[in-house]
This record gives C-alpha cells, structure tokens and sequence, in this order.
C-alpha cells in the first residue's frame, strides 16, 4: 500500500483513542481539521463553511494538506457534512488512491454524494449497506491494548450515545437486574430532550473518553451491546468482547454467523426469561482462537484494502 494517510475527526473519543494507540508501519493518523479550533463558535462557522462549500475551507483542514504528496493511500474517515475535503485532496494529489471509509450505517445525514463514487473507493463495515450502495466490504477493527484485569465489580456494562435507544437499553438492564446480575451503564444523551421516563436512568452530556470506558470494562463481566436496528455490521462492543475475553449479550442477531460465534460467550437477546439470562452467565467463557482475533486487530484492517 505504500505510505498511508488515514484522516479522522479526532474531536470524537474514539478517534483520539485510534490515533495515539494505532500503530503501523508507514502510517500516518491526522485530525481533519486544526484543533487549536475549539469552542462553539468555530465549530459552526467551520459547519457552515463546509456545508455551503464556501471558498478558502482548506484553512480549517489539518496540517496534513502541506504533505498530501507524501502518501500513496489515503483513507477518509466518514465527515457527515464535509465530504468537499475529497475533492481537495483529489486536486492536490490526483495520483492518490483515496477511499471513503464508512464506520457508521448509511442514513440521510451520513451519505456520500454520488459523483464521489466515481471519483474514490467507497468502503463500508456494513455488508447490508455495501449490497445497498454498491461499496467495498472490509470489517470493523479494534486497536487492541491489554488490560490490567482488575477485581470485577459489576455483571453488565453499557456505555453509549442515547441515538432514541435509551428506552430499550432501560428496559433490558432492568429485566438483566432482575435476574439478580448488577449493571453499570453510562448513557450519553444524543438530543437535549434525551430522557428514560420509563426507568429513569441517569443521562450524561459528557461522553467518556475511550481509556476511561476501558476502566470500566476491566471491572465487568459482560458487555451489554445494543446496535441501532438498520445496523448489521459489528460494532466496536462486540470486537471488545472477543479481544477481553467478555460475554456479551447484544441485540445483533447477525454475530451467530461470525467465526466468533460460542453460545457460551454471546446471548442473542430475543424476549429471555430470568432463567435464561442466569443460565447464559453460569455459562464458563471460552477464548477465542488468537488467529480469528487477530483478524480483526488494526494492521490486518489495513491490509484488507488491498485484498479487492
């Protein structure tokens, strides 16, 4: 592949988490735009910029715009609303492979317009949204560093944006408390009117940062994982499991066709009784096989571009 740029939005947790952990030869991971811009007001006349495609945008973009020459491979993470940086980076380095990579389901809100696919690869961890939209598969990935294994303090942990979920999360950590299992959950709220009225979880506006939600999954059991239902293709909840030797309970009834698959680790939630949830956590974990964890780790994403 050469030398490759990846460009992400670091503002997002989970990309600054990549960005300082992700390690590869000839790799370079840069934040789409400048962050000493901080603060509400830049950030709305940067979106605004962006989304009138207004003239001289290159002046929020990171320092990676002085080096696009540098690299063979450059891959773009989703922008939602500025997919103009493709163009900028077509312009200044037209002999660039360049993909657009979707790591988030495809909705009115997160779509790439339709000349871009003429003029980029277009990739997806969705294999529904690929059949869809015509776009290359790769999988999720995960940027594995080990944990201390500290004393387990809880059975579940959720950690999440809201995204009209908080409702159904509510009533499933309920129904798991029943069964006598402890739960830890931290809801982000998605909307100002994000709210549980049914089971009153406490709703957060902060959302941790991704070494913090480590901390917590150290102590846990189990991860509660609960996709939006248009999504098919694994989320990072899932990947954590698997690499932290965790249950997991998800709502994604695609995971009993993955490699990874053990019905003693994952429990396909479908309307379980008490005794069922019991059953599944009196359950021994089993470990799964290096080779198929080791699929999913960052380099071998990375190299999967290659491979169509």
């Amino acid at each position: 592949m050469g030398k490759t740029l990846l460009i992400m939005n670091k503002r997002f947790e989970i990309d600054r988490y990549v960005s300082a952990n992700a390690k590869s030869e000839n790799v370079d991971i840069e934040s789409i735009y400048r962050l000493e811009y901080t603060g509400m007001p830049w950030k709305l006349m940067a979106l605004h910029i962006q989304k009138l495609n207004l003239p001289c945008q290159s002046i929020w973009y990171g320092s990676w715009k002085k080096r696009l020459n540098d690299y063979d491979t450059i891959i773009v993470f989703g922008c939602h609303f500025n997919w103009n940086v493709l163009d900028y980076i077509k312009k200044h380095n037209p002999n660039a492979r360049i993909i657009a990579w979707f790591w988030d389901t495809i909705s009115k809100k997160y779509w790439l317009p339709e000349k871009y696919y003429k003029m980029v690869e277009v990739w997806s961890f969705d294999p529904v949204d690929c059949e869809k939209y015509n776009m290359h598969k790769n999988t999720q990935y995960y940027v594995y560093t080990p944990l201390p294994n500290k004393e387990v303090e809880y059975d579940v942990l959720y950690v999440g944006r809201d995204k009209g979920r908080v409702s159904r999360i509510g009533k499933m950590c309920e129904e798991i408390k029943s069964a006598g299992l402890t739960v830890n959950q931290y809801i982000v709220a998605t909307y100002e009117k994000s709210k549980d009225a049914d089971n009153n979880l406490e709703i957060h506006n902060k959302p941790l940062e991704y070494a913090e939600y480590l901390q917590l999954l150290d102590k846990v059991n189990c991860v509660l994982d609960v996709p939006k239902p248009e999504q098919n293709g694994l989320t990072l909840r899932v990947l954590e499991s698997i690499m932290h030797n965790k249950k997991l309970i998800t709502t994604n009834k695609n995971v009993v066709n993955e490699p990874f698959y053990n019905p003693n680790n994952m429990f396909i939630w479908d309307e379980p009784t008490k005794e069922e949830i019991v059953e599944f956590f009196n359950k021994p974990y089993e470990p799964v096989d290096q080779e198929i964890r080791d699929y999913y780790l960052f380099k071998n994403w990375l190299n999967r571009f290659n491979e169509q």
